[in-house]
């Protein structure tokens, strides 16, 4: 269950980073934040799914 916690804190904190750097107009910084986003949230999944099998 931490584990979970954590990685649901982790896609909160790459998503709230995402969206304020989409906001500064600033796309290389965008676009790592947005790629950060994306790992995070497959991490998150496959953490779900496992807890799910």
């Amino acid at each position: 269950m931490t584990e979970f916690l954590a990685l649901s804190r982790e896609v909160e904190a790459a998503s709230f980073a995402e969206m304020r750097l989409f906001a500064s107009g600033r796309p290389v910084e965008w676009d790592a934040a947005r790629q950060r986003l994306e790992d995070a949230k497959a991490r998150f999944d496959a953490h779900a799914r496992t807890m799910r099998a």
